[in-house]
């Protein structure tokens, strides 16, 4: 019994472990934004690719939160 009790616990451990470590898709996104600014045409093609991935609210989210951190390019400043 004391075994079946000690499966159940490091089953549940590691189930929260990997929870813990998740991300959203968002939360990824301004990784990368973050990661990428420096270069504008690398800027400009991850932005594309991420617009594909995200929901409509995380797109909007992530265009505030760019403008917010001045990685904002004229040329995404109109939002689709």
């Amino acid at each position: 019994m004391a075994g079946d009790n000690t499966l159940f616990f490091n089953h549940i451990t590691n189930k929260l472990m990997k929870v813990r470590y998740k991300i959203s898709m968002l939360e990824y996104a301004k990784i990368i934004i973050g990661k990428v600014a420096f270069d504008r045409q690398l800027l400009l093609k991850e932005f594309q690719k991420l617009q594909a991935r995200l929901a409509d609210a995380e797109r909007i989210e992530l265009h505030k939160w760019m403008k917010q951190h001045g990685y904002l390019p004229e040329a995404l400043s109109v939002t689709r």
